[in-house]
């Protein structure tokens, strides 16, 4: 294994060597990598573009660049390298920690993906993945904002810890095709394709699939004759398709997106047979139209609706009797905002959401018992948000939402944030906000038998008030300099609960949750194409005082890559995590894990490329969730994947 880590390090060595040696010549000071990066236009902080230094929040963004310089397949790929995020993977879904917060099996409910500014949600349970089950493939994307902290006031229930929009590429971009095989018999595929329709509209398709056989695991926690000696055979297997279109002119954009995804669960979820035939799907329709269009030189109208159908169906077999599950919910959503220039320095958003969840049913069924819950509820809000500059060099923001709630509640959301540019090379930013999250149909209704769980239907929504502190320094033109400090505070946390003397189990707003900590970051890019970053978080989550589970106390990242232009090409990631409480109280171990990309040109527009994740083949293991018997489930050791891309 040592012998192993040092050729590792060598080839590493070698692959860098040889891309700085082929680097270009350094372009003009006005065309720095650093330039590019600061004068990005993001609109998912305030549903308007604005350069990122000017933004009123922390935000990520990961570019199209970086994501092929890294070869990232998923979004959990991408969103490993950003400061004080940790993942989760139980062999079903990947899940997402943020600043210490990421509950095993939680659904990633308490954040918002977006699509192009469109929720990608389940109605039923709030779920989202952001592995193989998202049905985005990351080629297509222009970039990712990560707007971190909380964001109900423009985007209501779930916006919690953050908004992750995914920006697709426009319709000019080129076509491309990428083939590729790997590890375990993975075979994946994917392209674009572009076309202009003439008068000023044009479109683009793009679709993905992945078949993924998977491989044979062994748990310990089943490890007897009746169970197969501990070994899940054939059952951890991962396949997706998705297709994705759209047209686009005259401020008109319709987005289409399919998607399904079945995935083996190897692990024996629910007390179910391990070692026996569980597997279950999504899939999800996605219907959106936004318009935009110019009212006067001071005024701007948007209007966003979408159709959005998820459906998930599983099947668990206990004992004879093959038990299955189903959720379905169809989403009707319509957004209209106008943003009005009172002053030459003071903007003012006013918006108005409404959403119709015509249905939103889940239900369970084993042998002759059948249980149904939930049924169509509508959501209703208006948000106002202001912009003021008193001076050029700052800018203070603030914010407030209503939502009414149909079949819960109603809240009210405030905002606020200063945004003082000291000078031309630093940034302050001084940031507060509140968010919520109602609870799910799930969480509301759900009744097991079998399990002793009964409903709840008296939760309350979560609530969270979240400070922070941004200062970005620019050192040099070619470094990035930003510490992050923050603080947040959780109340009403929704998890399951067993009494010890009924033993009865159900959802309730149970426990407070305080995380603070700081994330320091410097990104180094040079005019040459030589890109490297290194980050550190140190963050310490506490439920009613005690440490948080699946919490990691310190995080370091650091990679370093050259350009895709070059025709020999490397990225390296490098991620340590400290330890994290498991269910059982146990503390799974640090680790420090490497990835490996190294490409070459062919053609001028033909490129080979392999992936290698987890380079030294670290044993690790992540905490389990509720529904597991495992109390903690194994990670996978090293992967490869080789891919070819013709095009763009």
């Amino acid at each position: 294994m040592m012998q192993f880590r040092w050729l590792c390090a060598a080839a590493c060595a070698a692959v860098f060597s040889c891309a700085t040696l082929l680097a270009q010549p350094a372009p003009p000071p006005e065309d720095l990598p650093l330039d590019a990066l600061l004068n990005t236009r993001i609109s998912t902080a305030a549903k308007y573009e604005q350069r990122v230094t000017d933004v009123p929040a922390s935000v990520a963004v990961i570019t199209a660049e970086e994501i092929a310089r890294n070869g990232w397949l998923t979004l959990a790929d991408a969103l490993a390298s950003v400061p004080g995020v940790t993942l989760t993977y139980d062999r079903g879904y990947t899940y997402l920690g943020v600043r210490g917060v990421g509950l095993p099996g939680d659904y990633n409910n308490r954040l918002l993906i977006l699509l192009n500014g469109e929720p990608l949600l389940d109605g039923v349970a709030g779920a989202i993945d952001i592995g193989t089950a998202l049905g985005v493939d990351l080629s297509s994307l222009a970039r990712i904002e990560f707007v971190r902290g909380p964001g109900s006031v423009l985007y209501g229930s779930g916006a919690m810890f953050g908004v992750i929009n995914l920006v697709l590429k426009s319709e000019q971009e080129a076509s491309s095709v990428v083939v590729g095989s790997g590890s375990h018999h993975t075979t994946i595929a994917n392209g674009r394709f572009v076309h202009d329709l003439g008068n000023g509209f044009s479109m683009s398709v793009a679709g993905s699939m992945q078949s993924d056989p998977g491989q044979n695991l062994f748990y310990p926690e089943y490890d007897t004759p009746e169970n197969n000696n501990g070994v899940s055979s054939g059952h951890d297997y991962d396949n997706y398709r998705s297709l994705m279109g759209t047209v686009a002119g005259h401020g008109l954009r319709l987005l289409a997106l399919t998607s399904t995804r079945t995935k083996g669960v190897p692990t024996g979820w629910f007390g179910t047979n391990f070692n026996g035939q569980q597997q279950f799907t999504d899939g999800r329709s996605l219907l959106s139209l936004t318009t935009e269009h110019r009212t006067s030189s001071t005024g701007q109208v948007f209007l966003r609706t979408s159709y959005d159908r998820f459906d998930y169906h599983g099947q668990f077999p206990y004992g004879d009797e093959m038990g299955r599950d189903r959720s379905s919910s169809t989403r009707l959503n319509a957004d209209f905002r106008y943003v009005w220039d009172a002053r030459p320095n003071h903007r003012v958003t006013l918006g108005a959401e409404y959403v119709a969840n015509v249905r939103a049913s889940y239900t369970t069924s084993l042998g002759d018992i059948t249980h149904v819950i939930g049924g169509p509820f509508s959501i209703g809000s208006v948000y106002a948000q202001s912009e003021f500059q008193p001076v050029h060099s700052l800018s203070v923001t603030t914010g407030l939402r209503f939502d009414r709630y149909a079949h819960v509640t109603q809240t009210l959301n405030p905002r606020g944030a200063v945004v003082w540019h000291c000078n031309a090379a630093n940034t302050l930013k001084v940031l507060y906000g509140s968010a919520f999250r109602l609870p799910s149909v799930f969480e509301l209704g759900l009744v097991d038998e079998g399990q002793n769980f009964i409903s709840n239907p008296n939760l309350q929504p979560e609530k969270i008030r979240q400070y922070e502190v941004v200062w970005e320094g620019r050192l040099t033109p070619e470094v990035l300099v930003s510490v992050s400090p923050y603080r947040l505070h959780m109340t009403g946390l929704i998890r399951q609960q067993t009494d010890a003397l009924t033993t009865i189990t159900q959802y309730q707003n149970l426990n407070d949750v305080v995380s603070q900590g700081v994330e320091l970051k410097a990104d180094y890019r040079r005019s040459d194409g030589l890109w490297s970053y290194a980050s550190y978080s140190r963050q310490q989550a506490r439920e009613d005082g005690i440490e948080m589970l699946n919490s990691a106390a310190n995080l370091a990242k650091a990679g370093i890559s050259t350009p895709t232009s070059l025709p020999l090409q490397g990225a390296l990631e490098l991620v340590y995590e400290s330890g994290r409480k498991s269910l059982a109280r146990s503390e799974t171990d640090g680790v420090l894990l490497a990835n490996l990309t190294f490409s070459a040109a062919l053609r001028s527009s033909m490129r080979l490329s392999v992936t290698i994740r987890n380079l030294l083949n670290t044993r690790y293991a992540t905490p389990g969730s509720p529904p597991q018997a495992e109390d903690t489930i194994p990670q996978n050791g090293r992967t490869f994947l080789l891919r070819l891309r013709v095009g763009g």
